[in-house]
């Protein structure tokens, strides 16, 4: 069922592509490869990935990229998805309560550093400790089956909320510590990771294209051949209408774009919307005027992070999102439930 869904939205994307003359998010053609001259290939392709759709729309001159795309991300899950027993992070859950700590790899050392700043700057805002909390709402599940999604007891709520806190977490000389009970749960900035690791992939062939992990995108290269070669136009989802967008953006190659929105993995019980987009500091879905927050940098943890973080602050205080995203160099387009944008990024109309 949810893998049907999935599927479903990335045919959706498909036909907008077609009727837009434009690549739009989250969306790529699925199918084998065709010849766009004798040293560069046109590839593309998507499969399922860390819980969502991860899809490709390339020229390139290296060999199979969408193959190589995909095994980089099978393996990156096997890496960081807490829902796998041999994942690393998995050993560290375990790990909670170990005076000892757990040894943890050099770049996912960094990873997590990287996340506990962006946490601090965010005031908590963003928070890799809330695997208690998603593990318990298992909005994911409510989203693919909602008929038969109990939500969880206020209790409960906060007996988990106990166990999160990006503030409890020691990074010592190659060894993590989590207290008893927290679980890290990287699924707010996997895509982001998967991103960075993709574009340092293509540093080296020449590529150009779009890579997308579900609502996070990297754009490669410029569209067109020169002297026709132009920015890439991508396609916002309209979070009022999810199956359509309300605008583009334009954006030049190498950069990462991440939106992050209540219309996604949600549940709907007396007219209240329960997505997945938790609150820390309250343990619930956020509750917010906007719609979306859409991120433009150059790092893709940075973009999913940032439009997870900006999405919970501006639900109480939409210009602490913008300094926020601002202070890493980022733009940021907000959406309301009315449908004005707010923000430096600029959204166009489409074709």
């Amino acid at each position: 069922m949810k893998t049907e869904k999935k599927m479903k939205r990335l045919f959706r994307g498909l036909a907008a592509l077609f009727l837009c003359g434009t690549l739009l998010t989250g969306c790529a053609v699925p199918g084998g490869t065709g010849s766009t001259g004798s040293k560069e290939q046109h590839y593309t392709g998507a499969h399922l990935c860390m819980g969502t759709v991860f899809s490709a729309d390339l020229t390139s001159s290296q060999e199979d990229p969408i193959t190589t795309l995909t095994e980089m991300g099978n393996a990156l899950e096997q890496t960081i998805s807490y829902r796998i027993d041999t994942s690393e992070i998995a050993a560290i859950n375990a790990s909670a309560g170990d005076p000892e700590g757990y040894p943890v790899s050099e770049e996912l050392a960094e990873t997590l550093e990287k996340a506990l700043e962006i946490s601090e700057k965010s005031s908590g805002a963003f928070d890799p400790t809330l695997g208690a909390l998603t593990t318990l709402w298992k909005l994911d599940e409510g989203a693919a089956d909602p008929e038969h999604y109990n939500l969880p007891a206020r209790e409960e709520i906060e007996s988990a909320r106990n166990l999160c806190g990006y503030q409890k977490v020691r990074l010592e000389e190659g060894r993590i510590y989590l207290p008893a009970g927290m679980r890290l749960d990287l699924g707010a900035i996997g895509k982001g990771i998967y991103l960075n690791r993709a574009k340092l992939l293509f540093e080296g062939p020449y590529t150009r294209g779009i890579i997308s992990a579900g609502g996070s995108i990297l754009t490669l290269g410029q569209k067109g051949e020169p002297p026709e070669s132009a920015p890439w136009n991508i396609g916002i989802t309209n979070p009022l209408d999810p199956d359509g967008l309300c605008g583009m953006i334009e954006v030049r190659g190498g950069m990462c774009i991440s939106t992050s929105g209540d219309y996604e993995r949600y549940v709907e019980r007396d007219g209240v919307r329960y997505h997945h987009i938790l609150d820390p500091a309250t343990g619930y879905p956020v509750s917010s005027p906007y719609g979306s927050v859409t991120i433009l940098c150059v790092n893709g943890l940075l973009s999913d992070a940032l439009s997870t973080a900006c999405y919970v602050m501006a639900a109480t205080d939409p210009e602490r999102a913008i300094e926020l995203a601002h202070s890493y160099e980022a733009q940021i387009l907000l959406i309301d439930r009315e449908g004005n944008t707010t923000g430096d990024l600029k959204l166009l109309k489409l074709p």
